[in-house]
Formats: C-alpha cells, sequence, structure tokens
C-alpha cells in the first residue's frame, strides 16, 4: 500500500538520524527493558506511558529469503529484518531511496525495493550494495518475478499502470497497461501472467503481459491490496477495508470474494510466506501477525503502535490522533481508527484541530492543503490550497481554523468557505501552534522562542533561551508547555515567564526535521499528553 513519506519531512533521514531511530526503534524488548534511557519525570511531577515506543512506523511489503523475513517501512524510508522471535534490525539504507513498499528477493538472493515517493526501483545485491534499476515510474508499488526471471511493477495512488522492469537496469520500464484501477502487490502465475489486486476496483484480476489481456478472479472486495501464495500454494487476498483475508485456491477461476480464511484489524498490507509460516503485515500499525501452521490462529510477532503522530485534539472526552495515515480515536489506552489514507477517501493527515458538527480540520503538508474531514462519514474535502507545507492547525474561537504555513514561515486564518487571509508572517521555521485567551502562540526552534501572534501587531516575545522547542501546549492555568528538542526535556512556563523543567530525556529529536512539531495536548485536569517520534503517547501530570 503506497503511503507518502513527503508529508512527514523533507528529504531523506540522514544517517545520525538513522542512528538514533535504529537505537529508538530497534525492538519494543530493548525500548522496555532500557530504563536507563527512558524518559523521567522530576517531582512533582508523574509521568504515564500510555502507549509504549512502536518497533516500525508502519508495516508494508514484505518478503522472505532463507527463512529470514524482511518488510518495507514506508513512513520511515526503512527497510528491516525481523527474527522470530520480532526483534527488528535495519538495514543500511541508500541516500535517496524514498518510500519503500513492496519488496522482492530473487534466486541469488539479490533484494529489489519498490520506492513509491521517489518513483524508483532499487536493488540492494548479496554484497549489500544498492543501485537503482528503475525510474520514473510515479507511485510505484507492488513488484513481482515469473519463472523465468522477469521483474514487474504497478504503479498505484500517483500513478496507474503496469510495467516490466529490467533486472539489470539497462533498459527503461515497459508500459504493460494503464487506467487499471490501482495495481497493488501481485504475484506470479506462471510465465507472463500475473495475479494483480486493483485496489481502487474492488477486484483481482489474472493479466497476460504480452497481450495485456486480464480477466476476473475475485470481485466485491472493498480494498484489495495484496494477492500472495500461500504455504499450501493457493492465492489469498488482503482486504485492507475489513481486515480479512480471501483464499482463491490453488488455481484460482471467476468467483465472488472467495472465502474468508482469516479476520484482522482493518489496515492489512503486505503477505508473504516463510517456511511454514505466513505472515501479514498492517501499514497502519506496523504490526506484523504470524500464522503456523497456515491457516490456524495468528500471533503477534510485531507489536502494533503508532505510525507517525502528528497531532492531537479533543474530542467529546477522547482524543483525536492524525497518525500519518490515518486518524486514531483513543479513548484509555485503546486505539480505534476513525479513518484511513487508501481505505477511506481522506489524503494522509497531518496536524488535526476539531472542528463544529463531528469535523475535523487537516492538513496536508505534501499537496499544500487544508482538509475538512467528516468524522461519520469518513470522508474529506478540500477548503483550501496553496500553502507551504501547512503542519499544525488549531481550531479558530470565530470559527475556521488557524493553519500554521510552516514553509513561508506564517499563520493564515482559514475560513469555512476556504477564504483566507494572514496572521502573521516573516516567522523563522516556525512549529506548533496553541491558544491563549485571544493569543496565538508557537514555537520557533531555531531562534529558541515563544511568539505570541495577534493580528495586526507585531510578533511579542513570550519565552527565550530555549533549546530547540518543538512542540508547545496550554493548560487552563495558562501556563505554557514547551518540548525541547536539544534536551528531551518538557517545560513548564509560568505566567510570571518562569520556567520549571518537568521531565527529562524525551526521545523528541529521532526522526524528526526541523519543521516537525512534537504534538502536545493540555487536558481539560491540566495534564498534558504528548506523542513522540518514536511512536510513544506519554501523559505528565502535576
Amino acid at each position: 500500500m503506497l503511503v507518502l513519506p513527503a508529508c512527514f519531512g523533507r528529504g531523506s533521514v540522514d544517517d545520525a538520524t538513522r542512528a538514533a531511530l535504529a537505537r529508538a526503534l530497534a525492538s519494543s524488548e530493548a525500548a522496555s527493558s532500557s530504563a536507563a534511557n527512558a524518559p523521567v519525570a522530576i517531582p512533582p511531577a508523574k509521568l504515564t506511558v500510555i502507549h509504549p515506543p512502536t518497533p516500525l512506523r508502519g508495516a508494508n511489503g514484505l518478503a522472505c529469503f532463507e527463512r529470514r523475513l524482511f518488510v518495507a517501512e514506508a513512513l520511515g524510508d526503512r527497510v528491516a529484518e525481523v527474527s522470530p522471535s520480532g526483534a527488528v534490525q535495519f538495514l543500511t539504507m541508500p541516500s535517496g531511496l524514498a518510500g519503500p513498499d513492496d519488496l522482492l528477493f530473487d534466486d541469488d538472493g539479490n533484494l529489489y525495493v519498490t520506492a513509491a515517493a521517489a518513483g524508483e526501483v532499487w536493488r540492494r545485491d548479496v554484497r549489500g550494495s544498492w543501485s537503482v534499476v528503475a525510474r520514473g515510474v510515479a507511485g510505484v508499488n507492488g513488484i513481482a518475478r515469473d519463472p523465468s526471471g522477469r521483474l514487474f511493477v504497478g504503479a498505484c495512488l500517483l500513478g496507474d499502470g503496469l510495467f516490466e522492469i529490467d533486472p539489470a537496469g539497462v533498459a527503461p520500464p515497459r508500459p504493460i497497461a494503464r487506467d487499471l484501477g490501482c495495481p497493488n502487490a501481485m504475484t506470479s502465475d506462471g510465465p507472463g501472467s500475473l495475479i494483480v489486486p486493483l485496489l481502487a476496483a474492488g477486484r483481482v484480476v489474472r493479466l497476460d503481459v504480452d497481450r495485456g489481456t486480464s480477466e476476473v478472479l475475485a470481485s466485491g472486495l472493498r480494498a484489495p491490496v495484496a494477492a500472495k501464495r500461500a504455504p499450501d500454494g493457493s492465492i489469498v487476498v488482503l482486504d485492507a477495508a475489513t481486515g480479512t483475508i480471501h483464499s482463491l485456491g490453488v488455481s484460482p477461476t471467476a468467483s465472488g470474494a472467495g472465502e474468508v480464511l482469516a479476520r484482522l484489524a482493518p489496515g492489512l498490507d503486505g503477505f508473504t510466506t516463510c517456511g511454514e509460516s505466513a505472515l501479514v503485515s498492517s501499514f497502519l500499525s506496523g504490526e506484523i501477525r504470524a500464522f503456523k501452521p497456515w491457516p490456524t490462529e495468528s500471533r503477534a510477532l510485531v507489536a502494533p503502535g503508532l505510525a507517525a503522530p502528528h497531532g492531537l485534539t479533543e474530542s467529546g472526552g477522547a482524543v483525536l490522533l492524525s497518525d500519518g495515515v490515518s486518524i486514531k480515536r483513543l479513548r484509555g489506552a485503546t486505539f480505534d481508527v476513525v479513518a484511513a489514507t487508501a481505505i477511506d477517501p481522506i489524503p494522509p493527515p497531518y496536524g488535526i484541530a476539531l472542528a463544529r458538527g463531528g469535523f475535523a480540520w487537516i492538513t496536508v503538508p505534501h499537496l499544500g492543503e487544508v482538509h475538512r474531514v467528516d468524522l461519520a462519514a469518513r470522508t474529506s474535502s478540500k477548503v483550501a490550497g496553496g500553502f507551504d507545507r501547512p503542519t499544525s492547525v488549531v481550531a479558530s474561537p470565530l470559527g475556521g481554523a488557524l493553519v500554521l504555513d510552516g514553509g513561508a514561515g506564517r499563520v493564515v486564518r482559514v475560513d469555512v468557505d476556504g477564504s483566507t487571509r494572514p496572521l502573521a508572517s516573516g516567522l523563522l521555521s516556525p512549529v506548533g501552534l496553541a491558544l491563549r485567551g485571544s493569543e496565538v502562540l508557537t514555537v520557533e526552534p531555531d531562534g529558541g522562542r515563544v511568539l505570541a501572534l495577534r493580528e495586526g501587531i507585531a510578533p511579542s516575545v513570550v519565552a527565550s533561551g530555549l533549546a530547540g522547542p518543538a512542540g508547545i501546549a496550554v493548560d487552563p492555568a495558562g501556563r505554557l508547555f514547551v518540548v525541547e528538542r536539544r534536551t528531551g526535556s518538557l517545560i513548564r512556563i509560568g505566567t510570571d515567564g518562569a520556567q520549571v523543567r518537568l521531565v527529562h530525556g524525551l526521545p523528541a529529536a529521532a526522526g524528526r526535521t526541523h519543521l516537525d512539531a512534537v504534538p502536545m495536548l493540555a487536558e481539560a485536569d491540566g495534564s498534558i499528553l504528548m506523542a513522540l517520534p518514536d511512536g510513544s503517547l506519554l501523559r505528565v501530570t502535576q
């Protein structure tokens, strides 16, 4: 399933950040067992872990070679090897491989990776060297290899087509078919024949790659994202919208949706056979489930968690969280998915704020847009565009929303009719927004400042000398709370300007660019909720 890492930061992740991510997210076991590296509350603050760090920031395509399991992590621009115990070890990645989505090994152990965001296909040879073998396939997604060694890829969401690619990277991609209906993770059905799930069409087809003809094998599916061979040789189809796994049999012929073999949570993405086991991934939670032997009950090999948290807002006693490819609702310590990209017609959400009448405002950085989501109908509509990477958003007391246009260094009012007007401009790479009475507050990480903004008045400095402030919240008493990226601290700033450190050791820097905020929410009782880059969700009370 295609996800867009451009939504979550610009450019590729550098080596230092990759190392920090690897240390922070290497495995859930390491994250939970190393007390020395855990955040520490300073009395009188109390720190509660609502959700632990997530091993994988969403899990996409899967592949197995010599009983070794590999997974693509599009949101983190990473590929990982997962041990039989569930430990996660990340491969050394090349610069420029953006949005790894699907994986495939050839007989010699060369690994092919589709890079959806970059429109490229990469190869990692058995010595660990990376090279590009195909370019210019926008939205490249699923990949398959037939018995003769021919390689095929599909393009979905950013494009729509099927292509043959040269494994050596000499010949350019050869178009086979276009406008199929969003081909996804596919498999070979013999020389020159592919079984292809069509996400947008709700069908699975058998396609002759030389003639360009196809026949329907299954229909009536909501969001078929993968068609793969199970350990028993049968073709199974994953439906991302329903979380169901369907069997089409060993030699599929035209039928309905096939037999339902298992029901898991929505968000299914990748499937592979590894020895006697079958593995299934989730792009919404990063969970990997193992069936051994197939098709008995499954177990969690890698625990689920948050994928890419970027926004928090309160909603009727619950908390809404924008998680990169979904909007989730938190009740207590339990999440449920309100809406998800590629399952529902909503773009990848970044910032989120509750609007009136059961709606929510979301920002979409890579499109430069602000959308309004109908939470009940699970649909969205564009309200305003033309922004330069809009990130944080808060609901305006007057109606509409206040949007941080990070790339342009400004804050913009967006009315419900889509009209816009600037509230403040000329800001130095601001991140995060909060309201305090009639003031709009934001932070400048490079300047180490908290600024108060009012329309028609020059920004005023509320606090300075902060070590890379990366998030902000205001409690009902008017006190400010700021996360410092460079120190990993949560700072409380009183109405008199006095600063008190409440927590230190937060992994606030891992995986972030200077335009990313740490999502924070001041709850009604004055506690502070934070969603950190490692996927953990923390609550601080005083």
